[in-house]
């Protein structure tokens, strides 16, 4: 009897074991998915089969992995809307749909039909519309962001015993709501919630007084106000003097100073820009913990000296005040990194700072016209707002090759393969990234998270227009282990995501991995009962192979879902994919934050050009680079295969009068191409403004530098690229005004490699410039590049579009010529043009009417019309260069003057005895 019932015990646990290993997900789960998956549009997004469970990117499961209770798509490249049917998930407890820009439209009221939901992530999305009152019914909810979108309206709260609203969230603890449209008060009736810690309305369109009750939130530790169009008198805040860590009120219309002066535990403060009443400068003795005190724009007189006694400020900003007192700099506090005091009615500074680690900015004080000032004085009117943080160089550099896949840890100068993840602090007491600041970041992290400091590196630090700051976070295994466990990793994600750690210091903030592919979250809380434990004494063997088994299953099922969660999956060249955006010899791969932060947010300011792809901004990186941005459109992505290819081609391309590509960017659903800038703009800009004189030799200088670089991509590139779209908008000067070739966005890679003349493609170009050959045959040629340079050539001389007021320059050019020659054509000519003699004229026309000869077959190569602008500008006295050698061109003749006809193949070649080399200087 003994040994049967012990079978049977081994029978009941194969059955239990085999039903998880087996189990399948909830139809109506399944069904709801598939609904909200109607929705939306992504490249990246692959849920097969019919077990979301068994594998679905994001999806997260308990009670034996049958209920889907997480759904985290977070920087996922999801674009659409949600719709209604994620009200049918009624077992979800985290939703995190952050970081999807693409994704807009209305939030569905029916999210208030999930009851068990206990983290709800929607920030950084393009959602609009207003709030629906029902997500007042997410009374379990304990992280509520809906920050970083496009929603408006008033935050709907319910009166009375009647209706719904967002003070029924009664659990909430995270409030974050800013960098939105809202308008409106701030409810009264949001005092109610007893659990707050964070209240985040910042960076909207909110109006009207603050309410006193709002000092009734018993836990509150972060009040963002900033950024929006309160007015009146600031309320009593006395109450929170036990818990407020941070206050932001800036850039409102105040009209009474905040008293903060009982409320010690105060880390960050932001109050300026209000319409404060004049009043002397306190000195905010009591506030003993205090990092950060911005108070610019406030009314203040007086003298700051005490101030710089705090011995925990470590940031003080009083610009643009009335402080009128001479500045004692003797017994500053060694913990400060930056003083602003800019624009003020300082006299003059009387003793130097123990340490001249920093500099005190005084631009626009009367001191600064004070002689031979000492180097600790900044007289510019700026505060230095970010510090490029940068690594201490411990190791040696003969260590720092890694094998295939990991990465050097510069902590531990050795290698392995880190698991990334993206913080985005939302309150930061601090406005530069040092390296003590970086060690207690550093050390809070290990802290939290249970590792050593050394397996823990922090960088790429970007401050945000809207006071916030991104770094990114990489985890290593141990000295020794190569990578850490999925086990590890879902842990780590768990632990930050949910926010189970407090940062000290760095709260409040969000965390999102980098490569969605390195975790899969499961929350499953199933276990053996200890009769059951006890049970399996007698049946080890069979036990561990049946749990080796499922483990086996679940590993398949994690590396499916890793394998497809991949956003990188496409771009691997072979072999197994190592989960990482492409390392590409000669580029760097930026960040979606490196590039908002260059460009201030993609501010309009920053816009240079748009055009079929989308936008141009003109960025500036944090090493001090000035590059351009190209930023895809919607309807101008393309999938990531597509994308790398198009980066691969790009990065192999390294010509002086090609623009060169630095790096490129593919997250947050965005493909971004960065370009070296510019700065003089494009040769159409410089033609249709008057204002602007090129001389007859300027104009050849820019017509062979932009030769050169096309006749590298026909002749040298490998494999050989056509252009495609060459025109005057996309030939550009930089400072020194030498031509590069831009814009390959459409160029094809020519077959003639592969022994065919032509590439078949769809007709793309600009028009006025559009190869009429290809236009009627679709047979891309690398002649169809020279004739869009002929009609360039023409724009150079006649400083006109080539088509203008229904007339094409081509036309014009070749009947003035039939009908009297040269002297015909002359009117047609640039007013502004000079310095040219008739002879060059003509050798200049006959190039570049040939070049729009109407058969391609008698159009000259790039390497030819190289030679003969370089023979030209010769002839002219300018400088020589070198060309592409080869080839022999056979002019047609345009005038009855043989002497300047180039009717043969030697018309080409140079006088004079100037030798040309045969090969294109590469960059």
């Amino acid at each position: 009897m003994g040994l049967a019932r012990w079978a049977i015990q081994i029978i009941l646990l194969w059955m239990f074991l085999a039903s998880v290993a087996l189990a399948v997900t909830n139809p109506a789960d399944t069904a709801a998915l598939r609904a909200v998956r109607a929705g939306w549009t992504s490249s990246n997004l692959n849920w097969n089969g019919d077990d979301p469970c068994g594998g679905w990117q994001g999806i997260g499961c308990e009670n034996g992995g049958q209920n889907v209770t997480s759904l985290d798509l977070g920087d996922f490249r999801l674009g659409g809307r949600l719709l209604p049917a994620i009200g049918d998930l009624v077992n979800l407890r985290t939703l995190i749909l952050a970081f999807n820009p693409l994704i807009t439209g209305l939030i569905p009221s029916e999210l208030g039909r999930l009851s068990n939901l206990e983290f709800l992530g929607l920030n950084s999305n393009r959602l609009d519309g207003s709030i629906p009152p029902e997500l007042g019914l997410l009374t379990n909810c304990t992280w509520f962001d809906l920050s970083e979108n496009n929603l408006s309206g008033e935050l709907p709260v319910s009166s009375g015993i009647a209706g719904v609203g967002l003070n029924n969230l009664t659990s909430a603890i995270h409030f974050h709501l800013n960098n939105n449209s809202f308008v409106g008060r701030v409810p009264e009736e949001i005092s109610v919630l007893p659990n707050l810690i964070h209240f985040l309305v910042d960076s909207n369109s909110m109006s009207g007084e603050i309410p006193a009750a709002l000092a009734n939130l018993p836990s509150l530790e972060i009040l963002r106000l900033d950024n929006n169009n309160f007015s009146g008198p600031f309320p009593n805040i006395t109450r929170l003097s036990g818990t407020l860590h941070e206050i932001h009120i800036r850039n409102n219309s105040f009209t009474s100073f905040p008293d903060i002066s009982s409320l010690s535990q105060l880390l960050f403060v932001s109050m300026g820009l209000n319409r404060f009443p004049p009043q002397a400068l306190p000195s905010f003795s009591t506030l003993r913990n205090l990092q950060s005190l911005e108070l610019d724009g406030s009314n203040l007189s007086g003298d700051p000296s005490a101030l710089l006694l705090i011995s925990t400020l470590e940031t003080l900003s009083l610009a643009s005040n009335n402080l009128n007192s001479t500045l004692d700099l003797g017994n500053t506090s060694p913990s400060l990194t930056s003083i602003d005091l800019a624009n003020n009615r300082i006299p003059e500074v009387s003793r130097a700072p123990p340490s001249s680690s920093y500099s005190v900015t005084l631009g626009g004080n009367p001191a600064c016209n004070t002689p031979n000032l000492p180097s600790y004085i900044n007289c510019s009117s700026n505060a230095l707002g970010n510090e490029a943080w940068r690594p201490r160089q411990n190791c040696s550099s003969t260590n720092r090759i890694c094998p295939r896949e990991e990465i050097f840890n510069e902590a531990s100068c050795t290698c392995g393969i880190p698991y990334i993840l993206r913080f985005q602090f939302n309150a930061p007491t601090f406005s530069a990234m040092t390296s003590d600041r970086n060690e207690a970041l550093r050390s809070e992290i290990a802290r939290g998270t249970g590792i050593f400091i050394d397996q823990v590196w922090v960088d790429n630090f970007v401050f945000t227009d809207n006071f916030r700051f991104n770094a990114t976070v990489a985890f290593f295994p141990p000295v020794g282990v190569r990578e850490l466990s999925d086990q590890v990793k879902t842990d780590i994600l768990r632990r930050y995501v949910l926010h189970t750690i407090d940062l000290i210091g760095f709260d409040p903030y969000h965390v999102f991995p980098i490569d969605l592919g390195d975790v899969t979250i499961r929350n499953g809380n199933g276990g053996l009962s200890a009769g059951a434990i006890a049970g399996i004494s007698i049946g080890a063997v069979l036990v561990v192979l049946l749990v080796a088994g499922y483990a086996i299953r679940q590993k398949f099922r994690a590396d499916k879902a890793k394998q497809a969660t991949n956003p990188f999956a496409s771009w691997g060249g072979g072999g197994k994919d190592n989960g990482e955006a492409p390392v590409i010899k000669g580029v760097r791969s930026f960040s979606f934050a490196d590039l908002k932060k260059a460009t201030s947010n993609f501010s309009s300011s920053h816009e240079i050009g748009v055009g079929g792809y989308g936008k141009v901004y003109k960025g500036f990186l944090l090493t001090g680079e000035v590059v351009a941005i190209k930023r895809a459109q919607a309807g101008s992505m393309q999938g990531a295969h597509e994308f790398k290819t198009e980066i691969e081609l790009l990065s192999r391309l390294h010509h002086k009068n090609l623009v060169e590509l630095v790096g490129f960017c593919f997250e947050h659903g965005e493909q971004m191409l960065v370009y070296e800038y510019m700065a003089g703009g494009s040769i159409h800009d410089h033609l249709m403004d008057q204002s602007k004189v090129f001389s007859w030799n300027k104009r050849l200088e820019i017509a062979i530098g932009s030769a050169r670089g096309l006749s590298y991509l026909h002749e040298l590139a490998n494999p050989p690229i056509i252009h495609r779209d060459i025109k005057s908008s996309n030939i550009l000067l930089d400072e020194m005004f030498v031509a590069k070739v831009a814009d390959l966005g459409l160029s094809k890679v020519s077959m003639a490699d592969e022994g065919k003349t032509h590439v078949s493609t769809q007709v793309k170009g600009t028009l006025g410039y559009l190869d009429p050959e290809y236009y009627m045959t679709n047979q891309l040629t690398d002649k169809s590049d020279v004739y869009s340079f002929g009609v360039v050539l023409l724009e150079l001389l006649t400083a006109r579009p080539p088509i203008e007021n229904g007339k094409y320059v081509v036309r014009e050019i070749r009947t003035a010529l039939a009908r009297g020659g040269l002297e015909e054509v002359i009117p047609l000519l640039d007013s502004s043009l000079e310095g040219y003699s008739a002879r060059d004229l003509k050798r200049y026309l006959s190039l570049a009417m040939a070049c729009v000869e109407e058969a391609a077959a008698q159009r000259p190569s790039m390497n030819d019309i190289v030679k003969e602008l370089e023979s030209l500008l010769g002839s002219s006295g300018g400088f020589r260069g070198s060309s592409v050698g080869g080839g022999e061109f056979h002019a047609i003749s345009l005038y009855d003057d043989d002497s300047v006809a180039l009717s043969s193949a030697g018309a080409f070649e140079y006088s004079g005895g100037y030798h040309i080399s045969s090969k294109v200087e590469p960059k």
